[in-house]
């Protein structure tokens, strides 16, 4: 299992993987993300979120050439109901970063972190 843990400077590290910390209403988790994962209110996503105004297919995370994209909706094209923001601005399609902060709708937020060999250059 991967740790998370605080460097000197009080940054997160992880030992190896991508992770998104998430917060729906007041329950957190932490997952860790593969090549591709798919969120949104569908029971068959990799990661479920069940609050109104969350979109069956609300958002697909994939990985790419060691970068990772996120996309509102799924990876055919069908696009979420309500939208999907990173860093306070609405997004298709992002590259995501180090503590991106990625929210579904009000209340439903995450933070995706990842471990620095895996962080994009010339972004």
């Amino acid at each position: 299992m991967e740790k998370l843990f605080l460097d000197k400077k009080g940054s997160i590290k992880i030992a190896s993987k991508a992770y998104l910390i998430i917060r729906e209403k007041s329950n957190f988790s932490v997952s860790q993300i593969n090549k591709i994962v798919s969120i949104g209110r569908d029971p068959k996503n990799d990661f479920i979120l069940s609050s109104k105004g969350i979109s069956r297919r609300h958002a697909t995370i994939y990985l790419k050439d060691k970068c990772y994209f996120i996309v509102d909706g799924d990876l055919k094209g069908n696009v979420s109901t309500n939208g999907l923001w990173v860093n306070g601005i609405k997004i298709s399609v992002h590259q995501l970063d180090n503590y991106d902060f990625i929210s579904f709708q009000k209340g439903v937020e995450a933070f995706f972190i990842m471990p620095e060999e895996c962080l994009s250059t010339g972004k």
